[in-house]
């Protein structure tokens, strides 16, 4: 364990009380994993931003920050790019593997500069930019721009994939970028431990009103402002049911996309049933899962979104849609209930096919706490960080 690691990113991190803290707990979560196997984590990346706030503590010692100025969009990203490439040509010298997680706009620089050292490197991949900013509703120039900008990106990415080992979150990314390079594997990111999964859920009555959960941004690839129709049409079927949707916009396309949740909400009348709660903490977050009935995702697109794996293990039936990696991640009918996506009839009848059925329920539920064991954190890194070692030359399992 006489390698240190440094890991590159865009989310922020920062130290509250000798603590490193996150805003993002799925980030958090999967550098603690990463800690065991190195003699040092070095976190390059942004500080803490307005408006962030502590989602998760890292719980390793061995983990200290090396911090970039903060930046949340494509102009603050460029205003600052001659310090973000100091920074990494000063520091590069010094390490050992280098692990960026993509897509991000950090991600080239760091590349250039462990290559320029001839450093180690490997590459987790859980999306691209294209795919991502052509959702974000911007407006007319601003969206050209934003979209230039993300085809230049994914060039870079795709260069620097055929060129690294590399780990995809999800069949879709495997598929595409597998074919250059021998080095490109299949994984499923996971934010779960083995200490999390509720192994002890008892499978009772559902609560009254029945708590329906999503976990998201709020954003239109999220398919946040379809939820009133599906409220309103099984409340309409007599079953008396409350919306609990945890997360905050997404930028100012997410704002827009609230208002027009909000609107139509208010527009049928279901208003008091769909309850907002902002983003929370991890820690938060859990006794939401623990409290809920279903766990329902909306989504028009996905790699593999860990909230998925989230409810499963705390024993949550999932319904979803067929975008993405999602269904070589949810067995339809086994471990989740797979829908096509933007049609919330389809979504209706999904939902109540579980609420009646207390079979299926118990079913997925316990299908799901299985599937949860098997894709745990501890699980996917220690086989991720396995063959790292093994194409880099370097043992670290």
């Amino acid at each position: 364990m006489s390698n240190n690691l440094t890991f590159v990113y865009h989310t922020p991190f920062w130290v509250e009380k000798g603590i490193v803290v996150t805003s993002h707990a799925a980030v958090g979560r999967y550098v603690d994993s990463l800690a065991p196997y190195f003699s040092e984590i070095v976190l390059v990346v942004p500080g803490m931003g307005k408006g962030d706030s502590i989602q998760y503590s890292l719980e390793s010692s061995n983990i200290r920050l090396s911090p970039l100025p903060h930046y949340h969009n494509i102009q603050s990203f460029w205003f600052h790019f001659p310090v973000y490439c100091l920074k990494m040509l000063r520091s590069a010298a010094s390490w050992d593997i280098l692990n960026v997680r993509i897509p991000t706009h950090l991600g080239f620089l760091a590349f250039l500069s462990a290559k320029l050292f001839r450093k180690k490197i490997f590459f987790v991949v859980v999306g691209e930019f294209f795919s991502y900013n052509n959702m974000s509703n911007y407006r007319l120039l601003q969206q050209k721009i934003v979209n230039t900008d993300s085809v230049i990106q994914d060039k870079l990415m795709a260069y620097m994939i055929r060129k690294s080992v590399t780990f995809t979150n999800g069949e879709v990314l495997f598929e595409k970028f597998h074919h250059d390079n021998n080095h490109v594997y299949l994984m499923r990111s996971s934010t779960i431990s083995l200490k999390d999964i509720n192994v002890d859920k008892k499978i009772a009555a559902l609560h009254n009103p029945i708590r329906i959960l999503t976990v998201a941004v709020i954003s239109a690839r999220k398919g946040s402002s379809l939820i009133p129709d599906i409220l309103y049409h099984l409340r309409e079927m007599g079953h008396n049911v409350e919306w609990n949707y945890v997360g905050e916009p997404e930028g100012e396309a997410g704002k827009q996309e609230l208002k027009r949740m909000l609107a139509r909400a208010t527009e049928l009348s279901i208003s008091t049933h769909l309850i907002l709660h902002g983003k929370k903490s991890w820690y938060e977050l859990q006794q939401y899962y623990r409290d809920s009935d279903l766990f329902v995702l909306p989504t028009f697109m996905e790699g593999i979104p860990r909230v998925l794996l989230e409810a499963q293990a705390a024993g949550l039936p999932v319904v979803t849609t067929t975008v993405g990696g999602i269904p070589k991640a949810i067995h339809n009918g086994e471990d989740g209930i797979l829908v096509s996506p933007g049609d919330p009839v389809v979504m209706v009848d999904a939902i109540e096919k579980i609420i009646q059925n207390g079979d299926l329920y118990c079913s997925l539920a316990t299908n799901g706490l299985e599937t949860a064991r098997r894709s745990s954190l501890e699980t996917e890194t220690k086989r991720m960080l396995k063959q790292v070692g093994k194409d880099l030359n370097v043992p670290l399992v």
